[in-house]
């Protein structure tokens, strides 16, 4: 495959050469490498030390990375388990043949899944990761529990959550100043959660080092 999605591994064998390869290093004088900007999502068992820019992915054991990379750096990097890596050019749409893998994948690490079509981008799918776990970041330091878990589930309809669910992510939306207009009693809290993205997703994100998702 020319590029791996979102095949996220939790248990990790490394050989000599894995562990020991160089990922997006910095130079001296804190220059990046020579090379192009490549997104990762990696494992939490494997080091951020060699990547340029790293960010938690929410309350999982992985965290998006970016390295400034050779083609055949990127290449022998998307081979190690754990490391599952983006196209270079992460402007063109999602092709039809990866929409069933991302769905499917997505539906395992409770994230909604229900908007991913071939008219969004790579970029607009990354934007959509990084901003919905920082919902999920917030909702776990409010109530030290996920957001799926317990009385919520993501194709759980709004009006037969329980007052208590319902309160929790209230108050996630309130401490963003989120509108609330798609909490809707026929609504999923899948589709609440991506309504609640989406007004969060349009503004450029930035990560160490200029580098512009």
């Amino acid at each position: 495959m020319k590029y791996l999605i979102l095949i996220l591994s939790f248990v990790f064998v490394f050989s000599c050469q894995a562990t020991s390869q160089s990922i997006g290093v910095m130079a001296e004088g804190g220059t990046p490498k020579v090379g192009d900007g490549y997104f990762f999502i990696v494992a939490d068992s494997i080091s951020r030390g060699g990547f340029v820019a790293t960010m938690t992915f929410g309350r999982d054991p992985f965290y998006f990375a970016v390295g400034y990379l050779t083609q055949a750096e990127k290449d022998s990097i998307s081979l190690i388990p754990g490391v599952d890596s983006f196209p270079k050019n992460i402007n063109p749409n999602i092709p039809a043949g990866q929409i069933t893998t991302i769905k499917n994948r997505f539906d395992e690490l409770d994230i909604p899944s229900h908007f991913v079509t071939t008219s969004i981008t790579w970029r607009q799918l990354l934007r959509f990761l990084v901003q919905y776990t920082q919902i999920g970041q917030r909702f776990y330091s409010q109530n030290q529990q996920k957001m799926i878990s317990g009385n919520i589930a993501m194709q759980t309809l709004w009006g037969n959550l329980p007052p208590g669910a319902k309160n929790k992510l209230l108050n996630v939306a309130t401490s963003f100043n989120m509108t609330k207009e798609g909490f809707t009693t026929n609504s999923t809290v899948g589709q609440i959660l991506k309504g609640l993205v989406d007004q969060v997703t349009g503004a450029p994100l930035t990560f160490s080092n200029g580098i512009v998702l």
